[in-house]
């Protein structure tokens, strides 16, 4: 099976990506062989979903956002600072609703999320000046993904949020297309953001998983001691991704801090505040009574 992805080698979707192919592998005693694709290989997000999607590509480890598209319910991930911190987000996202997130994805796409892997707290840098408050995010082009609620954080806290590709951003940085962009820390590392951005905030302001994905038509061709293999491969990778993530995020802030980007800690409340109406937008789509038994779960 061909693994795709959009980054590069050194990131944490390479790593999770290396460990389930180690780990099938391994228990299928080489039954199950995976070829990964890296930078984009085989597409970048939006092209894996779809590819997968058609049959044409097997399995992908792609950004939640192109996925919110699909299911609703999904896009409640993205909500601002609705998960805080990594035990609750795990437990909520392991369970019953991370499932029904997620539960219509098969008949309706053509695709099966086999678990949630941890891209990280997502951060903001620009090559304009700090970020320590509100204001100073006013008018910023931001680079976004695809999810509406990522637009919609961005026009609450002020700033020009702009959707692009994340096989664009790099070059649109250098160029000035876009001011910035918001992206967990070892993506802005690993990616080389820090060459061409030079303050970093951390804002925390949505939690990012990553999805493991296999198409459904390559799914539903294989046997039950397959099936079964491949969904404990997976959740081995995860579990050994999420841990190398929380291992990495404090290094990579060093990192970054040694490359010579001036990273501030704003205060959050006010983030927190003028975000925290963003969920209404979306209510109708995913439910309130679904809203509320996620932040239920979440506090």
């Amino acid at each position: 099976m061909r693994l795709g992805h959009g980054t590069a080698t050194s990131s944490l979707y390479h790593a999770g990506s290396e460990k389930f192919k180690e780990l099938i592998e391994e228990k299928t005693e080489g039954k199950v062989k995976v070829d990964i694709y890296t930078d984009g290989q085989l597409g970048h997000d939006r092209e894996l979903v779809d590819g997968m999607g058609l049959g044409t590509i097997e399995m992908g480890m792609v950004g939640v956002e192109p996925v919110t598209t699909l299911v609703p319910k999904l896009q409640a991930v993205n909500l601002p600072y609705v998960f805080t911190d990594r035990e609750t987000t795990y437990s909520v996202l392991d369970g019953e609703i991370g499932a029904e997130m997620v539960e219509e994805l098969p008949e309706k796409s053509g695709i099966r999320v086999l678990g949630y892997f941890e891209n990280g707290f997502r951060h903001i840098s620009n090559s304009k000046g700090e970020i320590n408050s509100l204001e100073d995010l006013k008018g910023l082009a931001i680079r976004t993904s695809e999810s509406p609620v990522s637009l919609s954080i961005f026009r609450s806290l002020g700033a020009n949020p702009t959707p692009m590709s994340f096989g664009e951003l790099y070059t649109g940085l250098q160029q000035g297309t876009v001011d910035g962009q918001e992206n967990p820390v070892s993506l802005f590392y690993t990616s080389g953001f820090y060459e061409i951005q030079d303050y970093l905030a951390l804002t925390r302001h949505m939690y990012s998983p990553m999805l493991l994905v296999i198409s459904e038509q390559k799914w539903a061709g294989l046997s039950p001691e397959i099936q079964a293999a491949i969904q404990e491969a997976s959740d081995g990778a995860r579990d050994y991704e999420r841990q190398l993530s929380q291992q990495q995020e404090e290094e990579y802030i060093q990192k970054v801090r040694d490359e010579g980007v001036t990273i501030t800690e704003p205060d959050l409340a006010p983030f927190i505040e003028a975000s925290k109406d963003v969920y209404l937008e979306f209510e109708d789509a995913f439910g309130a009574d679904f809203y509320e038994r996620l932040l239920e779960a979440t506090n």
